[in-house]
């Protein structure tokens, strides 16, 4: 999918029942289940609107055919597939070496429009932190 205008977020649902927002999609990009995509297997996550928003859904076949056809299309599927890795790399870096707060303030700095977008919960879902923790960092945040 492309996101042209909202906000998606992915998540699942571990074990516990608890539900898990691993990944935040923001306008003018692209999401999908890629394991999903790359094995043919069902997916294990969701992709929820979390605002109003307008997708363009684009069918593997499509895909398949295009990139088949025009060494462009082609070249920017991969780029997209690479940026997709680094965007993985990248958070799990950061859940490794930063901490909570440095990814509130990442958000902050980046995409402060959206902040007030995302509920409480999928926020602290996504910066793998409980609400409550949460309520003390963006408390530092508040002007």
């Amino acid at each position: 999918m492309f996101l042209e205008s909202g906000l998606l977020r992915s998540f699942y649902v571990n074990p516990k029942g608890d539900d898990i927002t691993y990944c935040v999609t923001f306008e003018k990009n692209f999401i999908s289940a890629y394991s999903s995509y790359i094995s043919g297997a069902p997916a294990v996550e969701n992709i929820e609107a979390m605002v109003g928003s307008k997708v363009s859904i684009i069918q593997k076949e499509f895909i398949e055919k295009k990139a088949d056809s025009s060494l462009a299309f082609s070249k920017l599927m991969r780029f997209y597939a690479e940026s997709c890795i680094l965007e993985m790399e990248g958070r799990l870096l950061s859940y490794q070496n930063e901490s909570a707060k440095d990814r509130y303030i990442f958000l902050l700095e980046n995409y402060p429009h959206y902040i007030g977008q995302i509920s409480k919960q999928h926020l602290a879902s996504y910066l793998g932190i409980s609400a409550r923790n949460l309520d003390r960092i963006s408390k530092e945040f508040v002007r």
